[in-house]
């Protein structure tokens, strides 16, 4: 405190605010992080090596049957035949959605840029996944 007084004489204008423990939470989190000791932690990376395959090569799913239009019909027929939509404005929304997709063995695929590509499914299918997942 009486360093903080000898400084202040060197200013013109001086003043000291005292703020409220609910308004400084995070400076509080900060100030106890900077004591913990992290000695007890220890800094090893374990690295495991598969000698088998965890997962069968193909498991075997009985293909679940879908609607005969739904969203992937459009993008489909364009990328197996060249078939546009016979609307104008869903032809040229199917062309613009077009380079993100691709048929890899009859399925549609979305691309991605940081992963494995994207399987498309439709809407029974999307249901049989959600009751399955939850």
């Amino acid at each position: 405190m009486e360093l903080v007084h000898e400084l202040a004489n060197g200013f013109d204008v001086f003043w000291l605010t005292q703020v409220p423990r609910g308004q400084k939470k995070k400076e509080d989190a900060l100030s106890k992080l900077a004591t913990l000791a992290f000695d007890h932690l220890r800094k090893n990376v374990w690295v495991e090596v598969l000698t088998e395959k965890s997962i069968d090569e193909k498991s075997t799913i009985a293909p679940i049957e879908e609607e005969s239009l739904n969203w992937m019909t459009p993008l489909v027929k364009l990328l197996t035949e060249g078939e546009l939509p016979v609307d104008e404005k869903e032809a040229r929304k199917v062309c613009m959605k077009a380079p993100m997709y691709v048929l890899i063995e009859g399925a549609l695929y979305r691309k991605s840029y940081l992963g494995p590509s994207l399987f498309c499914i439709g809407p029974n299918q999307a249901k049989e996944v959600l009751r399955e997942v939850h």
